[in-house]
C-alpha cells in the first residue's frame, strides 16, 4: 500500500508539461490534455483520478474576426478509484475501479477571435465542454461567447447505463466563465436525456488571470452524481416522496454530492483543491428539487467529508 502511494504522488509531481503553439494560430485547432490528480480524503485515503481529452475545433468566421463559431469535439476517459466522484462508494461493491468514456461536441458562437500567440499568451481560457473534472485542452479565444452541446457517456460497469448530458457555458471578457452540465433542466432539455441519473448536473464559475501571476485559474464547482433503478425516480414522483426509494444498494451506492475550490498554475503545470462532499446543507441539487417538487437524491453512504487534492497538467495545443 505504501508503495503503490508512494508511486501515485511521484506520477503526479513528475508528468508536468506544457507546450503551447508559438505561431499564429490556425482555423482549425488541434489539442490533446492529461490531467493526473491525487487526493486525500479524510477518513478514507488516497484517491485518485487519471483524465485525458482530444479535442478538435475550427474557427467559421462570420464577420471577419469581430463575429464568429467555433464548433468542436471532444473524446476522452476517466480513470478513477472509490470515493471519487462517479465511483460507487458501497464497501461490498465488486468493483474498485471505475471508467467513463465520452464524446461531445458543442458549437461556440462569439465576438472578438483571438488569432495571434500574442493576443492569446498572457491568459489560456479553456473551452470547457464537460466539466472541471475533465481535462479541456483547447482555448476559448473570443472576447464574448457562449457554448451549447451534449455529452454522450459510456461506462463498463453493470449498474451504469449510458448517458446523454446537456452542457452550457457564457464566457464573459475572457475573464470569467460561467459552466452549466445537466441531463435535462433550464436550457438543456434537448441536449440531454432527461433521466435525472449518473451525471445529474454540476455547475463552473471560472475566473482567469494573466500568465504572469502565479495562479492563472481559480474555479469553484458543484457536481452531482447518482445512481439509478428503474421507474425508481418515477415512483417517488407520482407518490409524492420527498426523495427517491432505493432497493438496489448497489444503486444507491453512487450517490454523491461535492463542492469543489480549485486553483491552477499554468506556468508549473500543477493545480491544488480543496473539496466538500455529501454535506447535505449545501446540496445545490437539493434544493432546487426541493423548490420545484421534485424528490431528491439521498447522498449519505459515507457522511460527509473533507479532501485535498494536487493535479499534475498537461496540454498541447
Amino acid at each position: 500500500m505504501i508503495k503503490s502511494i508512494a508511486i501515485l504522488i511521484l506520477m503526479v509531481f513528475c508528468f508536468n508539461g506544457n507546450a503551447q503553439v508559438t505561431e499564429p494560430i490556425d482555423d482549425l485547432r488541434l489539442g490533446f490534455g492529461i490531467n493526473i490528480t491525487a487526493e486525500y480524503q479524510v477518513k478514507h485515503g488516497l484517491k485518485f483520478r487519471v483524465a485525458a481529452t482530444g479535442g478538435v475545433a475550427n474557427y467559421v468566421p462570420l464577420a471577419k474576426n469581430n463575429f464568429g463559431v467555433l464548433p468542436a469535439v471532444h473524446i476522452g476517459v476517466l480513470f478513477y478509484n472509490k470515493g471519487i466522484l462517479g465511483s460507487n462508494l458501497n464497501k461490498d461493491y465488486y468493483r474498485s475501479t471505475f471508467f467513463d468514456f465520452f464524446a461531445n461536441a458543442t458549437v461556440t458562437p462569439g465576438f472578438t477571435n483571438n488569432t495571434t500567440t500574442s493576443e492569446l499568451e498572457y491568459r489560456f481560457v479553456p473551452l470547457y465542454h464537460f466539466s472541471d473534472f475533465v481535462a479541456n485542452p483547447l482555448q476559448n479565444t473570443f472576447d464574448y461567447s457562449f457554448s451549447i452541446g451534449s455529452n454522450w457517456l459510456m461506462n463498463p460497469d453493470k449498474n451504469r447505463a449510458s448517458q446523454t448530458v446537456g452542457f452550457f457555458n457564457l464566457n464573459i471578457a475572457r475573464r470569467v466563465q460561467i459552466s452549466y452540465y445537466n441531463d435535462g433542466g433550464p436550457v438543456l432539455d434537448y441536449f440531454g436525456d432527461r433521466e435525472d441519473r449518473f451525471y445529474t448536473g454540476g455547475l463552473v464559475l471560472s475566473a482567469h488571470f494573466n500568465e504572469t501571476a502565479y495562479i492563472g485559474l481559480v474555479e469553484l464547482s458543484f457536481h452531482k452524481f447518482t445512481g439509478w433503478q428503474q421507474y425508481a425516480v418515477d415512483t417517488a414522483d407520482k407518490l409524492q416522496l420527498d426523495h427517491i426509494p432505493y432497493n438496489n444498494g448497489d444503486a444507491f451506492g453512487f450517490n454523491q454530492q461535492q463542492w469543489k475550490l480549485n486553483a491552477t498554475s499554468f506556468r508549473q503545470g500543477y493545480s491544488a483543491y480543496i473539496t466538500l462532499y455529501d454535506f447535505n446543507a449545501f446540496d445545490l441539487q437539493d434544493f432546487l428539487h426541493f423548490n420545484s417538487d421534485f424528490p431528491y437524491h439521498p447522498d449519505y453512504y459515507w457522511g460527509w467529508r473533507i479532501a485535498g487534492g494536487v493535479s499534475s497538467l498537461f496540454k498541447t495545443e
